[in-house]
């Protein structure tokens, strides 16, 4: 989940002391300072479900293709 740019502005001004947030904040922070993250992240995602994806999406056709054979 993408944090929103309300979000964004709060953890990139966040002046005082990180051991304050919890895991998920200190991440979210860190994460922030990465370009892109969120995106790379789901190119990244993409790519490893790509295949799947065109797996099924094969076998539909196919379904489809006898079905309207027949």
């Amino acid at each position: 989940m993408v944090p929103t740019k309300e979000e964004e502005v709060n953890f990139s001004s966040y002046r005082r002391d990180i051991n304050e947030l919890g895991s998920a904040e200190k991440f979210v922070k860190a994460i922030l300072f990465i370009p892109f993250a969120f995106t790379l992240a789901e190119v990244m995602l993409f790519r490893e479900t790509v295949e799947d994806e065109m797996f099924h999406l094969r076998n539909s056709f196919s379904m489809l293709e006898a079905t309207l054979k027949n």
